[in-house]
């Protein structure tokens, strides 16, 4: 597949002494185990993507959605059946069982898939705290000898506001605790909400990143829409809340004649703006599409499948590095 037009806006990912492009492990809609965690890291991991949410006493869990049914074994547990409601998120219906309903103890006893095998012994993997994928990567640290980060994503701050469930303060919390309160930490924080972006930037230094999509907007209906956002004015004013963007894959390549892939230019336009760029993969992945990524400027791509991105990272720097 021909890469040649994603290589015309590629210069800036070559230059001598630009840190090379970081693989971020994100895995969407599901709920990761340890053993997905630790796995991600052995295959190159820089950071873990991890999707929070608050318990009852507001402690920061790790998990894709409010609502627990579709990742967890919630509704077939008949101690919780009386906890089945309805619920308003960020506009949009939904039935079921939330997280704000339950103990931190209670989320971590629910099943989020099939037991796995974990130090000798068959246990069913189960939700976690955000401390606990900060452990885990700390001891990737150890294991790999090498740096690895963790990004907690925002997920749906507007509706936990709404019940006094902040999520900012909370991982402000954390991260002064943790050590992470610098820009140059091993932590970068992500949301689609500029408003939580902003949360956070008045109470921690931690580096922080907006989220794109194709269409729509944040749930805050004065706020900038997506399609704003990558514009050359949105851009800027993104920079002021954020210091990079985070859009999904088909903002940044396109297919093109003859099987070819080619780049948008908003990777330029953002580095322009000065902001970095970490693309967020759509599944299936491929690596042709993942090398591309790379070879159309992204300083990181966010992907389910950390040792494929770390292989197209290589390819990448490799068609990149300058002839000699």
């Amino acid at each position: 597949m021909m890469l040649a037009a994603a290589l015309a806006v590629a210069p800036r990912v070559a230059m001598a002494g630009t840190p090379p492009p970081q693989v971020f492990a994100d895995f969407g809609g599901i709920a990761p185990d340890r053993g997905v965690y630790d796995q991600a890291i052995d295959r190159g991991a820089d950071f873990l993507v991890a999707p929070v949410v608050p318990a009852k006493d507001g402690s920061l869990i790790v998990a894709p959605d409010p609502e627990l049914s579709a990742y967890t074994d919630v509704a077939r547990r008949p101690e919780f059946g009386d906890r089945r409601r309805d619920a308003t998120i960020d506009g949009a219906p939904v039935s079921g069982w939330f997280c704000e309903d339950f103990t931190l103890a209670e989320l971590k006893s629910l099943v989020t898939g099939p037991p796995a095998k974990s130090g000798g012994r068959t246990a069913p993997p189960s939700l976690f705290s955000l401390q606990d994928v900060i452990d885990i990567a700390r001891a990737g640290c150890v294991r790999q000898a090498r740096v690895v980060g963790v990004s907690p994503r925002l997920v749906h701050p507007t509706y936990f506001a709404a019940q006094e469930l902040n999520l900012e303060p909370r991982l402000a919390d954390i991260v002064r605790l943790g050590g992470y309160d610098s820009p140059a930490a091993a932590m970068i924080a992500q949301a689609w909400e500029p408003a939580s972006l902003k949360a956070l930037a008045a109470l921690s230094g931690i580096r922080r990143i907006q989220l794109v999509e194709a269409e729509g907007g944040p749930a805050d209906p004065t706020a900038l829409r997506y399609a704003a956002m990558i514009q050359a004015d949105g851009l800027k004013a993104v920079s002021g809340w954020a210091r990079a963007v985070a859009p999904t894959e088909p903002l940044l390549i396109q297919p093109a004649a003859r099987g070819a892939i080619q780049s948008t230019g908003l990777a330029a336009a953002a580095h322009a703006a000065g902001l970095l760029v970490y693309a967020r993969a759509i599944p299936p992945v491929a690596r042709a599409r993942l090398t591309a990524l790379f070879l159309a400027g992204a300083d990181g791509v966010m992907c389910v499948d950390a040792g494929l991105a770390n292989r197209a990272r290589g390819e990448a720097m490799e068609k990149l590095r300058p002839a000699v």
